[in-house]
């Protein structure tokens, strides 16, 4: 069985967990691969380093060590060869994230077949410039439109099924899966969606519109964003948070649900909103330790 470890540097200092994860595929026969940039740290282990995209061709699991962010990187990597992705926390909150460091005992299952696998909807954007699509991107998380290095306000028009929605006046909007819902949309007052939804949610942020609340769209809906920039103002769209594409006037942004599905692996019967409640209690309390 192969599997890819993917961690996070910033998160996982000198890859101690990584390399202790690594160990224990190997002890259990697998075949571990890591990118050959961070194949120094597995130094005495026989791992197998290759080049990145390499380590997710025929992988049966990545194993994502780090948090949120890290996760979002290695869907995106191992989406695309079919491969189901497992995370490991090591985050301050990890909503994506299913095994914590005291528990990788629980990675034995992944060889055993207790596990399930759940199937979460991406989103695909499109930036239309004329006739030219200069940008095209996908997501799990969200596509955000928002203001650039301007302070001014972006004026945002919103589109469904050729349908007009809103016209918005605030800092930008967010589209969001359902497994998106936790993370920028959360903080931008969107709901709390179980990501094993198929819906499609926009949030506008710091809306300077009296009565503007978030959206829930059907999943197959087509949404058209058009940022309305003038003299003065700018904007940006981002996937994922991802490095920003700088949007021109005239340009008009295409979402709606992409085809492939992100495979996410689930081992542990408790509820969506068990987790969510348990999650955001322990940011609190981060936040309280750190201020």
């Amino acid at each position: 069985m192969k599997m890819t470890i993917s961690p996070s540097l910033a998160k996982d200092a000198g890859l101690a967990l990584s390399r202790e994860i690594a160990a224990l595929f190997l002890e259990w026969g697998a075949t571990v691969f890591v990118d050959e940039k961070t194949g120094a740290f597995y130094q005495g282990l026989p791992v197998v380093c290759a080049e990145q995209n390499r380590c997710f061709e025929g992988a049966d699991f990545a194993i994502s060590v780090g948090g949120d962010g890290t996760f979002l990187k290695t869907a995106h990597l191992a989406t695309p060869h079919g491969v189901p992705v497992l995370g490991v926390n090591k985050g301050t909150v990890g909503f994506l994230t299913e095994v914590e460091p005291d528990e990788l005992h629980e990675l034995r299952r992944l060889l055993t077949g207790e596990f399930k696998i759940e199937q979460r909807m991406m989103l695909q954007a499109r930036v239309r410039r004329g006739r030219r699509t200069p940008y095209t991107g996908v997501a799990v998380n969200d596509i955000s439109v928002h203001r650039g290095a301007s302070t001014r306000l972006l004026h945002v028009q919103v589109a469904s099924d050729g349908s007009f929605i809103h016209r918005y006046r605030g800092d930008g909007i967010i589209v969001s899966t359902p497994t998106g819902s936790t993370a920028y949309a959360l903080s931008a007052g969107g709901p709390i969606i179980d990501p094993r939804s198929n819906c499609i949610e926009v949030v506008p942020v710091a809306a300077h519109t009296l009565g503007i609340r978030p959206t829930i769209f059907h999943s197959n809906a087509r949404i058209t964003v058009t940022p309305l920039i003038e003299e003065g103002r700018d904007a940006t769209l981002l996937a994922d948070g991802a490095a920003g594409f700088l949007l021109l006037p005239g340009d008009v942004v295409h979402i709606r649900r992409d085809r492939t599905p992100v495979l996410v692996v689930r081992m542990k019967p408790d509820s969506f909103y068990e987790v969510v409640r348990s999650k955001l209690q322990e940011g609190e309390g981060h936040e309280a330790q750190t201020t």
